[in-house]
């Protein structure tokens, strides 16, 4: 099975399903559609338009990719090619080696 997170135009993770192996994000945006992250409801299908469309990108349940699974509310950082849960509370910090919030010093 192949895991697939769908990213809002903010780089949060709205939901992760569960596909077939031979799925792609493209594949993905066709099937499901990409959620519109300008009325946060709507779906938009290749026939409709969305003013600010969503993105498929793939995780693993082993955490083999993207540094750990993606879960609803982690925020994608494309330029750490990660998923990176929130921060549990203010005075943390994004660390870009553990790619994890860590307190401030």
């Amino acid at each position: 099975m192949t895991h697939f997170a769908e990213v809002d135009a903010n780089n949060i993770v709205k939901r992760v399903v569960v596909t077939d192996d031979e799925a792609t994000a493209e594949s993905c945006a066709q099937l499901l559609g990409t959620r519109c992250a300008a009325c946060d409801g709507c779906l938009a299908t290749p026939q409709t338009a969305c003013l600010a469309p969503t993105q498929w990108v793939q995780t693993s349940d082993t955490g083999s990719i993207r540094t750990r699974y993606a879960g609803v509310g982690f925020e994608w950082h494309e330029d750490l090619d990660a998923f990176v849960a929130p921060p549990p509370g203010p005075g943390f910090v994004l660390d870009p080696v553990t790619k994890a919030y860590l307190p401030e010093e």
